[in-house]
């Protein structure tokens, strides 16, 4: 009787190409946001701060026939890359903290930012960013398949499962085409 071969038996050659062709198969084009210089502010609402960053570049981007403009922050150097720093007891994110204008209002709530490392929402579909240069002169990013996340006022909700304190059992897709309002809360 003869046996197919195993991958630990092919060459090292086809091994590579077939590791490649299928990694390169499943990855969409990047699509590159040439930034232009901007004049916008994006207020900064903590427990403890409470002012406005200026934001210095803007790029437009198509998103399933919608456009959103992306905003980079006044820094030194912008980087996607997490450069955690400890103070305290807290973790502090530092990559690029940029903006994106999700209701097309021309204005930056504090709700509309996201750190640079962390996926990307824009409208109804996930991007991650693939390259931010130190410089701010483009952004590239790429659409992932990955789940919906984050909750975009008048967007789509992310899917959830979620039992009541009843026993019942909740998802997203009870409630289509209906306006869902979750108030979440925890005593301390």
């Amino acid at each position: 009787m003869r046996s197919s071969p195993s991958l630990s038996r092919l060459p090292a050659p086809l091994l590579l190409f077939a590791g490649l062709s299928s990694g390169l198969a499943a990855q969409p084009e990047p699509i590159v946001v040439a930034m232009s210089p901007c004049e916008l502010k994006r207020p900064v609402d903590s427990f403890y701060v409470k002012s406005s960053r200026n934001l210095v570049a803007k790029g437009t981007v198509q998103v399933d026939g919608e456009a959103f403009d992306i905003y980079l922050p006044e820094e030194k150097a912008y980087s996607r890359q997490p450069r955690p720093e400890q103070k305290a007891l807290l973790t502090v994110r530092t990559s690029t903290y940029l903006s994106v204008d999700q209701d097309h209002d021309g204005k930056i709530s504090a709700l509309e930012s996201y750190f640079a490392e962390s996926p990307l929402r824009l409208g109804d579909a996930m991007f991650e960013i693939v390259d931010l240069p130190a410089d701010g002169g483009s952004i590239t990013i790429r659409r992932t398949d990955r789940p919906l996340t984050g909750a975009v006022l008048g967007r789509k909700a992310a899917a959830f499962d979620w039992t009541a304190i009843d026993g019942s059992k909740l998802r997203r897709d009870d409630f289509k085409d209906r306006v869902l309002v979750i108030d979440c809360w925890a005593p301390s």
